[in-house]
């Protein structure tokens, strides 16, 4: 109807297309008066009293007030008529039947207000119910941190402290490389997981508010619906109070008494104070009116509308159509994008179609015989769409949902294109809808079913303690059993503990019987191999590569005990877990290993007083990078794993294969007796061994250091048993350093002196529980003080006056003993 005369058919009738043209300039009027109805009202309102609605609601309220006391006053007044008269009845009360105007004139709002309220609770709840399941989704996927039961920001961040210290200590220590390894991971995964958790708490967020708005909501519904009843009720009450009035026969009148005619003269002036209140209402509305002009406007306006109206009505008359019904689900297969389809039937039969949507009713106008032409095309072309929208439903495993729809719905684009069917996924129901012509159904069925029977998934349980073995070092093991088995995806849950395989179904059945050998064989123990802790650097290798080779090549998993009680005892552990076959091949790979690196240890006899002479880095001509020892230079030279001089033994231990040993000790021994030629020994008096060793707390050097220091001598060391001083160094500096140290000798030989001691039952009473005495001795004189038991001699080394008062303290010790054992038993024991 909107078409002018230029945009219809050019293949339609002349004479209906002159009737369309008119019709469609009436059209064109209606909507101009319509628009200029439209104005006018506005001016109306415009121009209105806006306190003039106050007004009249406020007379409206007192106008209620006074028919509810009105019907208060009828009950008062029908229990004093008796039993005679009866019960008043609903139709004699305008009170009752205007609250009953009013309860329905109340009904529609509520009712509208509670279908509101319903439709946007369930969309809050239906906001939150998503937002939920997609929390857990994504908490499913979350890690674990040891000490909490779920990941929250700050476990995360205690974790990743934690891993950062264990990482820091851990890196300083050669021995812990797969400790590392699996720190370094396990921080990588966190760190993965942080944006993960933010999006998670995001979604917490917004479940949190849905949810409170469909409370809030709900609270709403309650209250509208209880208010909502009410009015039913007493809408329903005064219903039937109406049809019980109707069904009594009337009761004539009686007389009342002065009581009654009181309370009738009281319903008399309500009812007079009713009718002003209403004419009062009458008067404010009539003084709201707008200008009459507007108002003739208007009534000329809805005049040739009616005029319009009717001779449209005329003229649609005279044009042939044709009504047909059509299922509201085919409206845009029949309409078209952007109307083409409608618009080529117009075209094509020279008629007019007009559809109505909420009808369901498609109108077809112009010549009788295309009418019919173009009814039986939209016929065919309905049933045509109500073929092609036939539909085929299967069900499916939704955690598959993600493979099945693709990157983007790259996958569900794909097999539409093939099969020509459009595919629904309904994620939550776990139901796959085809649409469309049964035979692109049938094939876009079996190219569903093969993606669905290529993604078999199994779920195979396992303890949490063997989570590590489950994925191998590095996810090696999940590889390894893919690559074997052709499985198109593996993934350890470790939260739950449970190994999810996908592929298909051969497959993952392949798979789920290789991770149930390996998980028997963790639960039985594995093999342990008893062996030396010095051969355990042969099977860790370099940074771990050797181990971690032969577990890629076995797919076992190999644990190297080395705690504390493994190496300080004779033997450590090798315990070896994985399939029959896999344990066999990394048993015969660590045998081969262990000969191929067979270590031996000997031990070569030294001078511990050329010990800091071999210790202590030297530069050497023509040697690169920082100064080596000796002994590390000895290392290199022969290929041995260890050479090193014990602390508080007089041996060399060197370590590493036979010849390189063999090779090793031969150059040590050269080395050894080069030293042993080129120093000088001088002896002292035992007693001048503390002086000679005493750091000056200034500088924290001893005498022999700073002797060491200034003759520029490799070592100068004393030792006191037996009581000498070991030089070595150059000759010429030896010499300096032997004649500068036997001049202090002689010098300090003047401040020696000694006492006799007469039995040796006074040595362990001058030395006293734990030294205490001597020590004593020491602290009050300022000496230092020597016992020689060969000699029976007490030697003191200080100041005279503190040699005398150690003479003289030690001479009354041995006297009080002398004098105790002289005395007599009885007296002993009293």
């Amino acid at each position: 109807a909107k078409m002018t005369f230029d945009e219809l058919p050019a293949s339609m009738d002349a004479t209906i297309r002159g009737l369309l043209s008119q019709e469609g300039d009436i059209n064109k009027e209606l909507r101009k008066i319509s628009e200029d109805l439209k104005v006018t009202r506005g001016h109306r309102e415009a121009s209105s009293n806006p306190k003039a609605g106050k007004q009249m609601d406020e007379i409206e309220l007192q106008i209620v007030a006074a028919l509810a006391k009105k019907n208060q006053l009828y009950d008062e007044m029908n229990g004093l008529r008796g039993q005679q008269r009866g019960p008043r009845g609903i139709k004699g009360n305008p009170a009752a039947m205007e609250n009953l105007s009013l309860m329905r004139l109340k009904r529609a709002p509520l009712r509208e207000q509670r279908e509101k309220l319903e439709a946007e609770n369930q969309k809050y709840q239906r906001a939150a119910e998503e937002a939920k399941r997609r929390a857990e989704r994504i908490k499913n996927k979350l890690p674990m941190v040891p000490g909490s039961d779920t990941l929250t920001p700050q476990s995360l961040k205690q974790r990743l402290t934690t891993i950062d210290a264990q990482l820091k200590k851990a890196s300083k220590d050669k021995e812990k490389v797969t400790l590392v390894e699996h720190l370094t991971k396990e921080r990588a995964m966190l760190a993965r997981a942080e944006p993960q958790l933010q999006e998670l708490g995001v979604l917490v967020d917004e479940v949190f508010e849905n949810q409170t708005k469909a409370k809030r909501l709900e609270a709403e519904l309650r209250a509208c619906i209880n208010e909502l009843n009410e009015v039913e009720a007493t809408i329903q009450k005064l219903d039937v109070q109406k049809q019980e009035e109707a069904a009594q026969p009337q009761i004539p009148e009686v007389n009342v008494d002065a009581k009654a005619k009181a309370l009738y003269n009281q319903i008399q002036a309500l009812t007079a104070k009713i009718n002003d209140l209403r004419r009062k209402k009458n008067e404010v509305r009539t003084s709201n009116q707008s200008d009459p002009a507007l108002a003739t406007a208007m009534r000329e306006h809805f005049d040739r509308q009616k005029e319009l109206w009717q001779q449209l009505e005329d003229i649609r008359k005279q044009v042939p159509s044709v009504t047909l019904p059509y299922d509201r689900s085919l409206h845009s297969d029949l309409i078209g994008p952007k109307g083409a389809t409608i618009q080529g039937l117009q075209n094509d039969f020279g008629v007019i179609v007009n559809v109505n949507q909420e009808g369901q009713l498609i109108t077809i106008r112009g010549d009788p015989e295309e009418i019919q032409t173009c009814q039986a095309a939209i016929k065919e072309l309905l049933q045509n769409a109500k073929d092609s929208k036939a539909q085929l439903i299967i069900d499916y495993d939704p955690q598959l949902s993600r493979e099945l729809i693709g990157a983007g719905g790259s996958n569900i684009q794909k097999l539409q294109s093939a099969s020509g069917a459009k595919i629904n996924v309904d994620q939550h129901a776990g139901r796959i809808t085809l649409t469309g012509m049964p035979a692109n159904l049938e094939g876009a069925k079996q190219l569903v079913q093969e993606f669905l029977d290529s993604n078999h998934r199994l779920e195979l349980p396992f303890a949490p303690e063997l989570t590590n073995a489950v994925v191998g070092r590095g996810g090696k093991t999940v590889q390894r059993v893919q690559k074997e088995t052709g499985a198109k995806q593996i993934n350890v849950q470790r939260h739950a503990s449970v190994i999810e395989i996908r592929g298909s179904k051969e497959a993952c059945e392949a798979a789920k019987a290789i991770y149930t050998e390996l998980l028997q064989s963790f639960a039985q123990g594995g093999l342990e191999i008893k062996l030396s802790p010095e051969l355990i650097p042969s099977i860790v290798g370099r940074g771990g590569n050797v181990v971690q080779r032969v577990e890629e090549e076995t797919g076992t998993l190999i644990t190297i005990t080395t705690d504390q009680q493994a190496k300080k005892g004779k033997t450590a552990c090798v315990n070896i877990k994985g399939s029959a076959k896999g344990v066999g091949a990394a048993r015969q790979q660590i045998d081969a290993l262990l000969q191929a690196n067979a270590r031996v240890t000997k031990r070569v006899p030294f001078d511990t007083h050329l010990r800091f002479s071999l210790i202590r880095p030297s530069p050497v001509e023509g040697e690169a990078g920082p100064p080596l020892c000796p002994l590390e230079r000895l290392r290199r030279q022969s290929g041995c794993l260890r050479m090193e001089a014990v602390r508080n033994e007089a041996y060399i231990s060197v370590q590493g294969k036979q010849e390189c040993v063999n090779e090793g000790v031969r150059l040590l021994q050269e080395l050894l007796r080069e030293k042993a030629i080129a120093c000088v020994k001088v002896p002292f008096e035992e007693v001048l061994f503390g002086a000679l060793i005493e750091r000056d707390e200034t500088s924290k050097q001893n005498m022999l250091d700073r002797l060491r220091v200034e003759t520029g001598c490799e070592t100068i060391a004393a030792d006191k048993s037996p009581p000498q001083v070991t030089i070595v160094g150059d000759a010429d500096q030896m010499q300096q350093a032997a004649e500068q140290l036997k001049a202090a000798l002689e010098e300090m030989q003047g401040n020696i002196g000694s006492m006799p001691l007469p039995n040796e039952k006074c040595i362990p009473m001058l030395i006293g529980t734990g030294g205490r005495t001597v020590n004593q001795l020491r602290q009050d004189s300022g000496c230092e003080i020597s016992i020689q038991r060969e000699r029976m001699e007490l030697q003191m080394y200080g100041s005279a006056e503190g040699r005398a008062l150690v003479q003289k303290e030690c001479q009354r010790l041995i006297d009080q003993q002398a004098q105790a054992q002289s005395q007599p038993i009885t007296e002993q024991q009293s």
